[in-house]
């Protein structure tokens, strides 16, 4: 379970949450909201330490036995019991979109969405290609038949992320050279920089959790290596490595045959 804590508000209103941006953690409007003052939560600070739980008695300030830090750019803080995290469980929206399952720098496996999907056939590893993989609004085409569409809005930046990131990964593999290049690992960063692959990573994990980048590195979910993980899971990486695993066998079935030479 995560705690918010709001300084110098008591008691809370939706109005306070949505004005210290946590707007997407809490719902005031919900049975399950509860807060409780604190004279002196962290920072020193007087407020109402805040939780989605049915458990009102763990919402509570405890310096001792927490761990807290301020959320960069809102007027609040995000803590846990140090002894307890919350699991991804715990942090899930309640619809879910459809991917691959992560294991990030705590040991546990997140569920990240695909976006840009890939799809072949076993039996012919030559029939292959990217589908969009996230939720289209259907359309009339000219006949007056329905067609997938456009992605739906609220996802349509996700798909161009995928877009944007699969075209940089394209680059860097014409530049390191032929080989394998789905199944290997990667020798440079796949991002511009360093903040841009974590505030991608954070941004792809905030859509199945309620999560922002603070409440990841409060949890301290990511390495360099797991925010790559996360962006190759949403271009569906470990489907195009079954294909290329597929394609290689059946490439050396191939061969195998042809030399084979007469029966006997």
């Amino acid at each position: 379970m995560l705690l918010y804590f709001i300084p110098d508000v008591h008691p809370v209103a939706q109005e306070a949450i949505d004005a210290a941006g946590l707007g997407y953690a809490l719902d005031a409007s919900r049975p399950a909201f509860c807060s409780c003052r604190a004279m002196q939560g962290p920072g020193g600070q007087a407020g109402s330490v805040c939780a989605m739980t049915p458990n009102a008695a763990r919402v509570e300030f405890h310096a001792d036995r927490q761990t807290w830090r301020p959320l960069p750019g809102k007027s609040a803080w995000v803590g846990f019991d140090s002894d307890a995290p919350p699991t991804p469980e715990q942090l899930a929206v309640p619809r879910q979109l459809a991917g691959h399952f992560v294991e990030l720098a705590d040991g546990q496996p997140w569920l990240v969405p695909v976006a840009r999907g890939w799809s072949y056939d076993a039996d012919n590893p030559e029939d292959c290609g990217c589908y969009v993989a996230l939720p289209q609004t259907s359309e009339l085409d000219e006949a007056g038949r329905w067609v997938p569409g456009e992605v739906v809005p609220r996802l349509a930046w996700l798909w161009r992320l995928a877009c944007r990131f699969e075209d940089r990964l394209a680059g860097l593999w014409q530049a390191v050279g032929d080989g394998d290049q789905v199944g290997g690992e990667l020798a440079v960063n796949p991002a511009e920089d360093f903040h841009e692959l974590h505030a991608q990573a954070c941004q792809v994990l905030a859509v199945n959790y309620r999560l922002t980048a603070g409440e990841i590195a409060a949890l301290g979910l990511l390495t360099e290596q797991s925010a790559v993980d996360v962006m190759l899971a949403v271009i569906d990486t470990p489907t195009r490595r079954q294909w290329a695993q597929k394609k290689t066998a059946a490439a050396g079935a191939a061969g195998a045959s042809s030399s084979a030479g007469p029966a006997a």
